[in-house]
């Protein structure tokens, strides 16, 4: 029975390296997509904020044609005015215009790169630790095979019995169980390959000084109304021929200066000022923005530790149980000794399985936290 089973262990460990290089590649194939689609949604995004800036910066520099009738002073004959009219703070608009545009599309990229950052921490650490467990799976699998092969000596040379050795066979069985649930978690711990490696405390302050320089110049924008210059030129033609004076009668050109100043400007640049600053406090502070979000992680992160730390102290005393219990079957050769040994020394083996994952993990999360805070 052993004999027959050992062939199929095999076969299902194949089974499991072939199902595990299946997922990779499948895996590998849908991050190259994803991390190509952020990277398009990107300059999509630029593209349109761009193209809209540029649609009003031509608006803002072209000069607006006018044309209406006119009657300059009671005693002229009504004129037909035709001409140009151009602000300075339209001139200043069309730069400020793009160059918001440019800021937003700094802080559009900025804040998705923070956000696949943290959306992905723990996914990647995840998938690191079950790639890790699959190979302490396989250690513990060599160690049980290499054991079951020396008591099988035993069992052949008629001086032990097959329900001695079949515990082993069992922890097998739960190694196969547990490469299975592995491969199935592997799986969903979907991670886009092409992350960025800067700290996510460095693309969180990007992130918050984009958007400081974006605010700044929507504010910038905004400002733009409190006092301007208006040019006008052109010509005028009388709508009458039959006028008194026969100078009146003919077409002659104009042109003309208007400047405005509203006395409420260094108020509201006070006021746009300090929005930029509440919006600031306000970026730092949002739930749903990646400062605070990346707050979240951090504590997260600790609380993981936390709660891992004290598991792995548990696991080390049940680890001290068994090493003791070990130590009485020191010499003791009968069929039940090592029946009984070979099911201390099967719990032992997954046991340390856990405890090398669990180490495995707490290295990874506190590497993360003195990398990214």
């Amino acid at each position: 029975m052993l004999k027959r089973s050992l062939p199929r262990a095999i076969a299902r460990l194949l089974a499991g390296f072939k199902l595990g290089l299946a997922l990779a590649a499948y895996l590998g194939l849908i991050s190259f997509a994803a991390s190509g689609q952020n990277d398009e949604a990107d300059k999509a995004f630029c593209t349109y904020t761009t193209e809209q800036a540029l649609a009003q910066r031509d608006l803002f520099r072209t000069p607006s044609l006018t044309v209406s009738p006119t009657q300059p002073s009671i005693g002229t004959a009504p004129q037909l005015i035709v001409g140009v009219t151009s602000k300075l703070s339209d001139v200043r608009k069309a730069s400020l215009t793009l160059k918001a545009a440019h800021a937003n599309c700094g802080l559009y990229t900025a804040t998705t790169e923070a956000q696949i950052h943290i959306l992905y921490a723990m996914p990647s650490i995840q998938k690191e630790v079950l790639l890790n467990r699959l190979r302490l799976i396989q250690t513990t699998s060599d160690t049980l095979n290499a054991l079951i092969s020396e008591d099988m000596r035993l069992v052949n040379a008629h001086n032990l019995t097959m329900q001695a050795v079949y515990v082993l066979e069992s922890a097998k069985v739960r190694l196969d169980a547990d490469r299975t649930a592995t491969l199935a978690d592997l799986a969903s711990a979907y991670v886009p390959e092409q992350l960025s490696s800067v700290p996510l405390r460095t693309l969180v302050a990007e992130k918050l000084e984009n958007e400081d320089q974006a605010q700044k110049a929507e504010v910038k924008l905004l400002k733009e109304g409190s006092w301007d210059i208006q040019f006008d030129a052109g010509v005028h033609q009388p709508l009458s021929s039959n006028w008194n004076s026969a100078t009146t009668n003919h077409p002659g050109p104009y042109a003309g200066a208007n400047f405005t100043y509203n006395f409420g400007r260094k108020s509201s640049a006070r006021h746009f000022d300090n929005s930029v600053v509440a919006h600031n406090e306000w970026k730092k502070t949002q739930f749903d923005d990646v400062a605070a979000q990346a707050a979240l992680l951090k504590k997260q992160i600790q609380d993981t530790i936390h709660t891992q730390t004290e598991q792995l102290n548990i696991l080390f005393d049940h680890e001290g149980d068994i090493e003791k219990n070990l130590r009485a079957f020191d010499g003791v050769d009968t069929n039940n000794a090592i029946g009984f040994r070979n099911n201390l020394l099967a719990d032992r083996l997954m046991l340390r399985l856990d405890i090398d994952d669990v180490r495995f993990r707490l290295t990874r999360l506190e590497q993360y936290l003195a990398r990214n805070f």
